[in-house]
C-alpha cells in the first residue's frame, strides 16, 4: 500500500513523497516519487493523486509516468518522425482547425455516399479532400476543397 511522507525543505516549504513497494509485496523493490515544485497544498494534492494512480495500477508505476517528470509527451525528430509522432514543442491544433477537419471528413463521407463510391478504393489525396481532376463517381476525388478560412492541421 502506498503512503505519503511529508518532509520540510531547506527553504521552509513542504515536499511530499509517495512511497510503496513494487507489486505491493513485502519483498518488492522500494519505490519513491517526490513532489516539491509547488506550494505545500499543491505538493500534497499531487502526491495524493499520484498515490491513487499507483494503487489503481496494482502498486506499479502508472502507465506513461516518467520518474521525476510525470506524464511526458514523447519528442519526435523532424527528420525521421521517430518517437511516437508527437512533437512536444508544437502546440496542439486550435479548436477551429479541429472543427474544419471534422467538417472536411463529413463532406468526404457525404460525397462518397452521394456518388456511390463508399466501397471503392481512394487515393490519399482524395481522402484529404484534394481534387485530382477525376470525374465524380470514380472514387479518386469526391470531396470539395476545404473552406478558405479553415487552417491546415
Amino acid at each position: 500500500m502506498a503512503s505519503i511522507e511529508q518532509r520540510r525543505r531547506s527553504d521552509g516549504g513542504l515536499s511530499a513523497r509517495v512511497r510503496w513497494r513494487l507489486g505491493g509485496i513485502r519483498d518488492g523493490q522500494r519505490q519513491v516519487e517526490t513532489f516539491s515544485a509547488g506550494t505545500d497544498e499543491q505538493n500534497l494534492a499531487r502526491a495524493a493523486g499520484f498515490r491513487k494512480m499507483v494503487e489503481a495500477a496494482g502498486q506499479q508505476w502508472p502507465d506513461g509516468w516518467v520518474k521525476g517528470e510525470g506524464f511526458v509527451r514523447t519528442h519526435t525528430t523532424a527528420a525521421t518522425g521517430a518517437g511516437g509522432g508527437v512533437d512536444r514543442y508544437t502546440p496542439p491544433p486550435s479548436f477551429t482547425a479541429l472543427v474544419c477537419l471534422a467538417r472536411r471528413r463529413i463532406d468526404v463521407l457525404h460525397a462518397m455516399l452521394r456518388h456511390g463510391t463508399l466501397s471503392e478504393e481512394r487515393t490519399p489525396a482524395a481522402a484529404c479532400g484534394e481534387s485530382s481532376g477525376h470525374p465524380p463517381g470514380s472514387g479518386a476525388s469526391v470531396a470539395p476543397a476545404a473552406a478558405p478560412h479553415c487552417p491546415e492541421i
